[in-house]
């Protein structure tokens, strides 16, 4: 990447170069300065079509790197754009502002050039990655699309100052027309192909603010299930997509912690949301929620986020889950039942011993009340010899009896880890490519040791511990396995702006300079913002010395 960083500077600086040497060797024609001002437009177009280039180029070929060029693409013709103009005003017109306020406002292709030029202003001044997180992801992208009218206006521009051989001015608008075309394509794809649940009027995508439980369930001895809704009545204020999760901020014992959970219930109940929980006997929080959590009580939430959600394309699933990973899978089921989705669904679900069957009463009902929807239960340590069912984990053997299409189907997979994965390479090795599964795993454990107790890491001495450096603030300090950057961060006193804490909100983006970090959810970065290396401050772990920008 240095080594490419820098070819495209070389690139870009080469052809003003060849131009500048020409000029000192007076070998820029019967009109060096018209041609001066001919090529730097030239150039300044084609590196605006450079830039509007990268999306779908990175998008055909799959290599996301190439996103990081972009906005040097469009820097480099700012910079000849503004050469182009300052060439026009001090040599064509005596650097006279006056005469040249008077040739721009009485032609019509000069007039079209300026606002091209006028439009790169902004895009140039907000390039940079403070500008970017000072925007916001969103304000930043919208202003951004000025990048096509600026195109489309130098396209005019330059067709309409030829007078002669329209060529290469008809070309490069035919480049514009493709590049634009392929958005508009892909636009009106992304659209067609969103989620089964759309945002709906009036609700928000992202929402923090406070629910109440409104009422909690039993579901076995060690799962409850917590139904919260507005405080003031009324539908829930965020539009969510069946198997997405949202994150709870708790204050327990006086310390602030974050947990995310799928929300079990389905979108197309709006009155409220169901989060179904286990209780882990060393889960901090879990714990709190089963023997703390009163009806009336108000929690602060922030969310939804969460990939692992159907778009109502496909007509055959296999659904698999394992333990309280059925949340996710059920709200899934239930969203599709309550919208009479009309395709096979076949779930898989494997639980420990038959009292660990969530939903179990539910899940009889709809496969009777549903002839399209086919539950299969597993036990894997069932002692009661009277269990008549299926026993053992969840294998393609198994799979062929359950569902002997289940090559031809799209996967969902949801359980703890160990599971989840063994589930994935039985599906893989049986023939189904990995495109067509979508796995979502966990493990409790994982959420416990935030909770409590100190990791070997932190009885380690601090030299022992590889460091994160904080490079704009010039701090570095030890970082522990269990602890993230932005945990870290703030022990040293280095600000990063931050929110939700779970990955949701994107608010403790920063880009990662040197070495390798995990993050369990990275829901909040787009394909771009990984290519370019942001990282979640809130989730970003390292187990060998890393650099941020913060």
């Amino acid at each position: 990447m240095p080594f490419a960083r820098f070819g495209l500077i070389v690139n870009a600086t080469v052809p003003l170069a060849l131009l500048l040497w020409d000029a000192l060797h007076h070998n820029l024609g019967a009109d060096p300065v018209n041609f001066a001002i001919h090529t730097t437009g030239f150039i300044a177009l084609t590196f605006l079509l450079l830039s509007l280039l990268v999306t779908p180029l990175r998008s055909v070929t799959g290599f996301s790197w190439l996103i990081q060029f972009r906005r040097s693409l469009g820097l480099y013709a700012f910079y000849y754009a503004t050469a182009h103009l300052a060439i026009y005003f001090w040599f064509d017109r005596g650097h006279r502002i006056g005469s040249t306020f008077y040739e721009i406002t009485h032609r019509l292709y000069l007039i079209i050039g300026t606002t091209a030029l006028l439009l790169m202003v902004p895009l140039a001044a907000t390039s940079f990655n403070r500008a970017v997180r000072a925007l916001g992801g969103k304000k930043w992208k919208a202003l951004h699309r000025l990048a096509y009218v600026s195109a489309i206006l130098g396209c005019v521009h330059y067709y309409m100052q030829v007078k002669a051989d329209v060529r290469k001015p008809l070309i490069m608008g035919g480049i514009l027309a493709v590049l634009l075309g392929y958005r508009f394509v892909m636009a009106l794809k992304r659209r067609t192909a969103a989620p089964a649940v759309q945002a709906v009027a009036g609700k928000s995508r992202f929402w923090k603010g406070n629910l109440r439980v409104g009422a909690m369930f039993k579901e076995t001895d060690g799962v409850r299930t917590f139904r919260l809704m507005p405080e003031s009545g009324g539908e829930i204020p965020f539009a969510f997509s069946a198997g997405q999760f949202i994150n709870l901020s708790l204050v327990i014992d006086g310390k602030k912690v974050g947990r995310s959970y799928t929300i079990a219930s389905p979108p197309t109940r709006g009155a409220y949301i169901e989060l179904s929980i286990k209780r882990e006997e060393k889960g901090h929080v879990s714990r709190y929620l089963h023997e703390m959590l009163m009806t009336g009580q108000a929690i602060s939430v922030s969310g939804p986020a969460g990939r692992f959600t159907f778009d109502g394309k496909e007509k055959r699933l296999l659904l698999l889950a394992g333990g309280v990973g059925i949340t996710p899978v059920m709200s899934i089921l239930r969203d599709l039942m309550d919208r009479a989705w009309d395709g096979e669904i076949d779930l898989v679900f494997s639980v420990r011993t038959r009292e660990e069957i969530i939903f179990a009463d539910e899940l009889r009902y709809l496969a009777a009340r549903h002839p399209n929807v086919h539950v299969h239960i597993t036990v894997t340590r069932e002692s009661d010899t009277n269990w008549t069912g299926t026993r053992g984990r969840i294998t393609a053997e198994m799979l062929r009896k359950f569902v002997p299409d289940f090559t031809n189907r799209l996967a969902f997979i949801c359980g703890p880890t160990a599971m989840a994965e063994a589930a994935r390479e039985e599906l893989v090795s049986a023939g189904v490519p990995s495109s067509r599964i979508k796995l979502e795993s966990f493990t409790p454990a994982a959420a416990v040791a935030m909770d409590d107790g100190v990791s070997p890491e932190e009885e380690m001495p601090a030299g022992d511990l590889p460091t994160v450096t904080f490079a704009q603030s010039s701090r570095s300090a030890p970082l522990p396995a269990r602890k993230s950057i932005l945990e870290v961060a703030e022990s040293v006193g280095v600000e990063i702006d931050s929110d939700c804490r779970s990955g949701i909100c994107g608010r403790c983006r920063t880009k990662l300079l040197s070495g390798q970090v995990s993050m369990a959810v990275q829901d909040a970065l787009s394909d771009a913002d990984i290519a370019e290396g942001y990282v979640l401050a809130c989730q970003a772990h390292a187990k060998a010395p890393v650099t941020v920008e913060a």
